[in-house]
């Protein structure tokens, strides 16, 4: 018996009988001595990786046999450890018997087909629980890989695993128009690559145009692994097998920048409750990020989405405070915003003089904040301190999101509801 792996070994008529063990996927042929053909799983694919590169960090490499696609004749190996174990991924399955299982390098696929969908729902909830099981070895194994150097700039892993993501949105801020009135509810262009939005909200000086850039794969889920630290949210296109590759993620969101805005069966979905997704979104130089994930299961949604949330109250309490530097009536000053003290502002020292304090306000004194979506940022402190207007000389929505970031954590810490 091979430790952690799921066995098929065809009987008479091709029928296939499975056992589960906990960390591969095994196939077997019946052998006969009558049977002159090539068995089919000869002919079935996978990753096989490089003597050089032990899997998820292990100090000496294992033989191969275990480490790679092992062929015995008639039956093939496949570890589970960080593959993908999905559904209606790469194939059409209206039926819903269809399994999917893709190589933790994102290159290779095995699809599996049950006789009616219980059996497959069975097959599935056995394979991907397995597959959920060693996700904290994973974890302990990237540790030792990555040893004090950490992950990306950050310290450890908090959570990982294999989403399905469907395309990247930014909302890219651009210049107002002059004629602007002229076209307040009227669409530029009727196309998704090059359709405008037009925002306007209470309390804005000019209302902003956000232009929606849709990525390569909006129409179509794809796979993703995401990596949770103290205070990032990482993407990478496959399981990175050399601890260099960690270090380069295809895409680094801060937590402290990131908010959960989503969370639930996907509206759009053509059959209700197919899709358990939530989204986040992220304050960036460019704007506002959008990503849209999907769980294979409720448990999986409600740890994802509890992991993100409780992520940036964390790195909220981690980082404790940002400084940024703005101008405020003429004047070049820097806004510092501290998760315990609020808001500060300080004129920038000059010639080696001491920096000195403009106004400073707590939390419990703002009533509003909003911007612009290009460089202006706005804080209402109340009647007696009224409202200040700080520009930012850059896309204001980083400083805006970590500003929710701050407050939501300090509620969730007074134990009332974010």
């Amino acid at each position: 018996m091979v430790e952690d792996s799921l066995c098929f070994s065809p009987a008479k008529g091709n029928s296939l009988i499975k056992c589960l063990q906990a960390e591969s996927v095994k196939y077997m042929r019946e052998a006969t001595p009558y049977v002159k053909k090539g068995s089919p799983v000869s002919e079935i694919g996978w990753e096989t990786p490089p003597p050089e590169s032990p899997r998820l960090g292990c100090a000496s490499a294992e033989p191969m046999s275990q480490l790679s696609l092992s062929i015995h004749r008639d039956r093939k190996t496949i570890p589970l450890k960080m593959c993908y174990v999905t559904r209606n991924m790469t194939v059409s399955d209206p039926e819903n018997r269809i399994i999917e299982v893709h190589s933790p390098d994102a290159k290779h696929t095995v699809v599996l087909r049950s006789k009616d969908s219980a059996t497959a729902q069975a097959w599935f909830n056995a394979i991907h629980s397995s597959v959920n099981e060693l996700i904290p070895r994973v974890i302990a194994e990237v540790r030792d890989q990555l040893g004090k150097t950490g992950i990306a700039g950050s310290r450890e892993i908090r959570h990982l695993g294999w989403l399905a993501e469907k395309g990247m949105v930014k909302r890219v801020t651009r210049k107002i128009p002059a004629d602007f009135t002229k076209l307040w509810n009227k669409p530029l262009l009727q196309n998704w690559d090059q359709a405008f939005l037009f925002g306007h909200r209470k309390g804005l000086r000019s209302p902003a145009i956000l232009a929606w850039v849709p990525g390569d794969n909006e129409k179509h889920w794809k796979p993703v692994l995401v990596v949770l630290t103290e205070k990032d949210l990482l993407i990478y296109e496959s399981m990175p097998r050399m601890k260099e590759a960690w270090f380069s993620p295809v895409h680094t969101y801060p937590l402290l920048a990131t908010r959960l805005v989503h969370s639930g069966p996907g509206k759009g979905s053509p059959k209700s409750g197919v899709d358990l997704s939530f989204a986040t979104r992220t304050g960036t130089r460019q704007g506002i990020e959008t990503h849209l994930f999907r769980t294979e299961t409720s448990r999986d949604l409600s740890l994802w989405t509890r992991s993100v949330v409780q992520g940036c109250h964390n790195s909220a309490e981690l980082i404790t405070e940002i400084t940024t530097s703005c101008t405020y009536k003429n004047q070049e000053c820097r806004l510092t915003i501290h998760y315990e003290h609020g808001f500060s502002l300080t004129t920038e020292p000059q010639d080696g003089a001491f920096s000195k304090t403009i106004a400073q306000y707590p939390y419990e004194k703002l009533k509003m904040s909003s911007d612009d979506g290009i460089r202006m940022l706005y804080l209402d402190f109340g009647e007696k301190d009224g409202e200040i207007q700080l520009d930012l000389h850059s896309c204001p929505k980083p400083i805006v999101f970590i500003i929710h970031s701050f407050l939501s954590a300090k509620i969730t810490r007074l134990g009332l509801v974010a």
